[in-house]
């Protein structure tokens, strides 16, 4: 082998030095590849997650509806049964006032 000297020595010194360069700047492009990579899959799982979660308050929400809606049905249905009771008792101490009446312009 023979001594570098020279221009020669300067050519393959940095020869080596781009070569290094290289190797460093496609690690960095690598790592920064890898750390995008990581990112988009945090955001992507922290989309899932938070779709899940909006999906699981929903169906809760869904069901309290059910349960609402139930309710007040059942509410509702009670409440009219009442006024009707109300209505057809009125009904009744109306027709019994005017027999009432009736017997008492008979009997009098």
């Amino acid at each position: 082998m023979q001594p570098l000297t020279g221009a020669s020595a300067t050519v393959k010194i940095d020869g080596a030095i781009t070569k290094h360069a290289d190797l460093r700047r496609r690690e960095t492009q690598n790592i920064l590849q890898i750390k995008r990579h990581q990112k988009t899959c945090e955001r992507i799982a922290d989309r899932n997650h938070q779709q899940a979660h909006h999906a699981e308050a929903e169906a809760a929400n869904f069901e309290q509806f059910q349960i609402d809606k139930r309710t007040l049905r059942a509410r509702l249905v009670h409440k009219k049964g009442r006024q009707t009771a109300n209505k057809d008792r009125q009904k009744k101490e109306l027709r019994r006032a005017a027999n009432q009446l009736m017997r008492a312009s008979v009997e009098g």
